[in-house]
């Protein structure tokens, strides 16, 4: 199979950029190769900081600030979907990184909130034994790209906003598999049977995937065909057999069945899930099965997937807040968005951290260490300033980074509102209303 990226607005060009390390990406070569796809919108967007007329220092600072996020990639789960809230100056690109089949289609798509300005560019990335390897990117003007792998690897979409860009936008990374996912639930552990495992004592295996959920959520047809077979057996309980390009599909120990023989399309209601037959002792789940022309059965679980993709996102109404505190004693910092990933950090009371993204109900955050991780948006809430006075002479600077614009000077003993710490600064206000960032020791 062919690599393909398929660009939404403008024709791919086929050209392709090989990152030679971490640092200076911009000056990596071009070279044609049935590997690369999609236009390069990255480097044409930093060689156009170079030779515009603008601050010759910004395309480095661009291109520093997307060679760092490499040094720190976020392991996700595919789908996944988060929504970032851009306030003009920032520069701060985040990479993904996921694993993707070779079955799988990676969808990546962009959106933009109402009077949203500026935009994301984003670029696919391979993971190699000599380091990262671009794919390709697009631009802002372009909304979604589409990529298939032609071996199973890891991979990463780096993401990142140009000078100017405010509002809120949506980035989403769906993989798409041969068929639809047969259950309707949204839980990311609802296979725990799979293909092969031990039955009847190992006296046969199983030919198939068991994917659970509560008595009566619906079962719908994995692809377009044509059922065949609604019937009951001792073994398979109430089932339907389908025929479709992918083979023959098996859906068993239904509890209810919603078609009859005849034409079908992916997505149409089979039935419900049950424990019929010889699952009357178990937890109710829809044993699915796919099998070849042949009459051979495969494992259907890299065809379909471990969850059904991800309903469209809805932009948030309003933007969230760049900075909250910590609202719990201990909070984990996690790998990926779910209580089950590995802690990465641990956070406490009071703890300033940066929100970068919102991902469902957790946050994507950057902490004053430098960890990037994610955590829950039940223990966070608005920082609180309270009264105090300036022990030293301090600076205050836009940002808690002693690099950023300096704001004003601030005399020892002036009246200030402090509202937390971000690592080595102090998030305060002053007695005029001004808010920045002072470094810590002088607070």
């Amino acid at each position: 199979m062919t690599n393909t990226i398929h660009n939404a607005v403008s024709t791919p060009r086929w050209a392709g950029l090989r990152l030679l390390g971490i640092v200076g990406i911009a000056l990596a070569g071009f070279g044609c190769s049935s590997d690369r796809i999609a236009d390069d919108r990255r480097n044409q967007y930093i060689h156009s900081l170079k030779s515009g007329h603008q601050d010759a220092t910004l395309a480095t600072r661009w291109a520093v600030a997307g060679d760092h996020a490499i040094l720190m990639p976020v392991s996700i789960e595919l789908p996944y979907v988060e929504d970032q809230s851009l306030v003009g100056a920032a520069t701060n690109a985040v990479v993904l990184a996921f694993d993707l089949t070779s079955l799988q289609t990676l969808e990546v798509s962009v959106n933009a909130g109402p009077g949203a300005v500026g935009g994301l560019i984003v670029d696919l990335l391979r993971q190699t034994e000599e380091g990262w390897e671009s794919l390709g990117s697009i631009g802002t003007a372009e909304r979604f790209l589409e990529y298939v792998p032609s071996e199973p690897g890891r991979f990463a979409v780096r993401a990142q906003p140009v000078f100017g860009s405010m509002g809120t936008f949506g980035l989403a990374l769906m993989p798409r598999t041969p068929l639809r996912f047969p259950v309707e639930t949204d839980s990311s552990r609802s296979v725990l049977s799979y293909f092969g495992d031990a039955r009847d004592g190992g006296t046969r295996t199983h030919k198939g995937i068991d994917i659970f959920a509560p008595r009566g959520t619906p079962v719908v047809a994995a692809a377009d065909g044509k059922v065949t077979s609604v019937a009951r057996s001792p073994r398979g309980g109430l089932h339907v057999w389908q025929e479709s390009a992918k083979g023959r599909l098996y859906y068993a120990h239904l509890d209810s069945a919603a078609v009859q023989p005849g034409t079908i399309r992916k997505g149409d209601l089979i039935g419900s899930v049950g424990n019929s037959g010889n699952a009357r002792t178990t937890s109710p789940h829809l044993h699915f099965g796919v099998y070849s022309e042949r009459r051979h059965p495969v494992d259907p679980l890299p065809l379909v997937g471990t969850r059904r993709p991800v309903q469209p996102w809805t932009l948030p109404p309003g933007v969230t807040p760049p900075v909250l505190a910590i609202d719990a004693d201990t909070l984990n910092l996690r790998i990926r968005p779910s209580t089950g990933a590995r802690v990465l950090h641990q956070l406490v009371r009071n703890e300033l951290v940066m929100v970068r993204a919102t991902s469902g109900s957790w946050l994507r955050v950057r902490t004053g260490e430098g960890f990037h991780g994610f955590i829950h948006s039940d223990y966070v809430r608005p920082p609180q300033f309270s009264r105090g006075t300036l022990a030293a002479d301090a600076t205050l600077y836009q940002s808690p980074d002693a690099r950023s614009p300096k704001m004003i000077a601030i005399r020892s003993g002036e009246a200030i509102f402090g509202a937390g710490r971000f690592g080595r600064f102090r998030w305060i206000e002053t007695a005029s209303g001004v808010r920045g960032w002072v470094w810590s020791v002088e607070a």
